[in-house]
């Protein structure tokens, strides 16, 4: 037997990947908002193959930071969904058909409530739920029933104690002796090293056959799915407010416009940026992911883009939020650290297959030989 793990026992380590992957681009994709500051902000038009495209904003900074306010959103969304509990899956799909609504609208510069209530977008909206329904059915399932997850008791005890990697060693080694000792002796060092990974395995480090389930309370989902629901509103109640009111008074407190032009604007930017961090906030708290931390980095923008509003800063979303990114880096730390935990885990699923699978073959040929 070899001591490297054929392709077809590697499934686990291909999950790994693929969940390393999206940490990574939940981390680092609300960064690319800043990619705005590249653009030009005297042209109005963008000039590709000798070709101009207007797109109708006032410049194509105004441009790409409308579009990628949208399209960043609707990535994440699109992540939450693959992978939030099965509970509230239902409930991301409205909010990533009206971020790709939005992104639509910003591409062809139409009004996103007209185009929403249209009869083009209606359709747009229903295909998108198609498609949605027909890759959770065939991919994303697929991918929530491998879902790897960590306890923190399980990491704590791994860095102390270096267990997996013990095993790790002794089971590499074991895989390359196979042809040095005779097949009973063989079999019984396969099978002591297969019940010892499955019982590393079996402190719930990973769930590989539940997928990605709700343990909560009933009281405590239904108030989630409440929660989901007031947030998809909030997307919609700056259309309450005059598009030309700058100010107004309530239990005799004054607001201001706070430099957005209109109160419209103002409550517009606000509340889509709660919205989207409330969702953040409830895939994170629902998460059992390894990975979970990683949604942090999402909420720790979004968060401080809302205070920043109430600062008095010149631009919003520029070089200001730099003062996020010591956060986001010591996050990045503990999910590589994290990684090297769940990799040898995952390494450790894929020798068990493996010694499994070796272990039926063994035992079959000293069953002839008998």
């Amino acid at each position: 037997m070899a001591s490297k793990i054929p392709k077809e026992f590697k499934s686990w380590s291909y999950q790994f990947k693929k969940e390393l992957m999206i940490a990574l681009v939940i981390m680092i994709s609300p960064f690319l908002i800043y990619l705005h500051l590249v653009f030009s902000t005297s042209s109005g038009a963008f000039e590709v193959l000798f070709i101009e495209w207007k797109h109708g904003f006032k410049n194509n900074q105004l441009f790409a930071w409308n579009l990628l306010s949208d399209l960043i959103p609707l990535s994440l969304l699109i992540l939450t969904y693959a992978s939030i509990q099965n509970a509230y899956k239902h409930f991301i799909i409205p909010f990533i058909v009206l971020f790709l609504c939005f992104t639509t609208s910003d591409v062809f510069y139409l009004n996103p409530i007209y185009y929403i209530i249209s009869v083009e977008g209606i359709y747009f909206a229903f295909v998108t739920v198609i498609l949605l329904r027909f890759a959770d059915r065939f991919l994303i399932n697929k991918f929530r029933r491998k879902s790897l997850t960590l306890s923190y008791n399980e990491l704590i005890s791994e860095l102390l104690v270096l267990s997996n990697s013990k095993i790790i060693k002794n089971v590499e080694k074991t895989a390359r002796q196979s042809r040095q000792v005779t097949t009973m002796q063989y079999v019984c060092r396969l099978h002591y090293y297969s019940e010892l990974m499955q019982k590393a395995i079996n402190k719930s480090i990973i769930n590989f056959n539940e997928g990605i389930r709700s343990t909560k309370p009933e009281s405590n989902k239904l108030l989630i799915k409440v929660t989901f629901i007031v947030a998809l509103l909030l997307n919609f109640v700056y259309l309450i407010f005059p598009k030309d009111l700058k100010s107004f008074e309530l239990i005799g407190i004054n607001f201001h416009d706070l430099g957005f032009g209109t109160i419209n604007n103002l409550v517009w930017y606000l509340l889509k940026k709660v919205s989207l961090l409330i969702v953040f906030f409830i895939w994170y708290s629902t998460s059992i992911n390894w990975w979970r931390i990683a949604i942090l980095s999402p909420i720790l923008i979004y968060a401080y883009q809302i205070i920043e509003v109430f600062y008095d800063v010149k631009d919003i979303e520029s070089y200001g939020n730099s003062n996020v990114f010591p956060a986001v880096f010591l996050i990045l730390i503990v999910i590589l650290l994290i990684s090297r935990i769940i990799k040898l885990r995952t390494k450790m699923m894929d020798y068990l297959e493996m010694f499994q699978s070796e272990l039926n073959r063994a035992i079959g040929e000293l069953s002839k030989s008998v």
